[in-house]
């Protein structure tokens, strides 16, 4: 139907006049959009030593995880891939984990079996000094793959030698083209840097170049306190948060990220040479009930301790439990990291549980 010519102008006057007679509306408040947070990926660590345990751990949260590593492989004395003698190699918890959609990863390391063993440099620098010597290396990495199902290696190579930077991030490169090619994944377990001292210290990571290989870099941001050093936070909040400012400096990508946090404790005695001791969260609240103590919380560190006298001598407590790991996890959703690394479970406050699901 067609509309004459004159009442097409009359309603294009009228709808006109009436347009400019509203009144303009209010400009919007200066307000930032609210974006929705991003979700993070949550891994968690089960060590030989206490894979029964830790095991039974991830079997109750297998809901809450989206990544498992199996802290099962070391390079031994002859530079082989090689299980821990205690390890028990359990095809049902990557069925398991498979069945629940979870990316399991074995952890290869650079830590010795026997009681006293520490980081070896060395072994490393024989496995990563030459093109020959890396491929071989990578071989040995390969093989693991075809005895069982993995999804990718984590690569926990400590305290390695400042001279060998290049020679570590030409082997990262490698063996990530090397799993690419098979569809496995690659993640790279770095130091905590907060200064030039440390950056010196941890020197053969180059955390930038890694990171242009590695799909996750877990930076083990836990150790501010030793249980050979002095009482303290085992993972203050300003420290924790130096060490990701320093990450972000690097212009890596923050989605490769995993922030590491301690599930963990240390009982010092003070005025003693003796190292501290190991706490599981269950062994704080033994001692909080034996000696009926209040747990105290540091409201800048961010984090949970407490003084108890046994037998005259005094004993400092500090430990990562629920409200600390919300706090760091908390951290590390506002700066945009991928995701966050438990070490390790079966130690852990069970309550941490209820506080990641707000964080998936």
């Amino acid at each position: 139907m067609k509309i004459p010519i004159i009442i097409l102008i009359l309603l294009v006057t009228l709808t006109t006049g009436l347009y400019m007679a509203r009144p303009k509306p209010e400009p919007p408040h200066e307000t930032s959009p609210q974006l929705p947070k991003n979700s993070l990926l949550i891994r968690g660590s089960i060590p030989y030593w206490d894979q029964q345990k830790a095991t039974q751990s991830f079997a109750e949260n297998v809901s809450n995880l989206n990544q498992v590593a199996l802290f099962w492989y070391y390079i031994d004395s002859n530079g082989k891939a090689t299980k821990y003698t205690y390890a028990l190699e359990n095809p049902s918890i990557l069925t398991l984990a498979h069945q629940n959609n979870i990316k399991a990863f074995f952890t290869l390391t650079n830590l010795g079996e026997r009681a006293g063993d520490n980081w070896d440099s060395k072994r490393v620098e024989e496995v990563i000094k030459d093109n020959n010597s890396r491929a071989k290396h990578i071989e040995d990495i390969l093989n693991i793959f075809s005895r069982l199902p993995f999804d990718g290696v984590s690569i926990d190579y400590e305290e390695v030698a400042p001279s060998q930077r290049d020679n570590f991030s030409s082997f990262i490169k490698q063996l990530a083209a090397s799993l690419h090619q098979r569809g496995k994944l690659l993640n790279v377990a770095i130091h905590p840097v907060t200064d030039s001292n440390s950056e010196k210290r941890y020197y053969f990571q180059d955390v930038k170049n890694l990171s242009e290989s590695a799909d996750y870099l877990a930076v083990m941001a836990y150790g501010e306190h030793e249980n050979d050093s002095g009482p303290g936070p085992i993972a203050s909040y300003p420290w924790v948060n130096k060490i990701i400012t320093y990450l972000k400096a690097k212009n890596i990508p923050l989605q490769k990220i995993f922030l590491g946090i301690p599930l963990y404790g240390y009982d010092w005695t003070e005025g003693s040479n003796n190292p501290a001791t190991d706490l599981t969260y269950q062994d704080t609240q033994n001692l909080l009930a034996q000696f009926r103590l209040n747990l105290e919380w540091d409201e800048q560190l961010k984090s949970s301790h407490f003084t108890y006298n046994n037998q005259g001598q005094v004993h400092q407590v500090w430990f990562e439990g629920s409200r600390s790991v919300e706090q760091k996890m908390k951290l590390a959703q506002d700066a945009g990291l991928g995701g966050v690394s438990f070490w390790r479970l079966g130690e852990e406050d069970p309550n941490i549980w209820a506080e990641i699901k707000q964080f998936k």
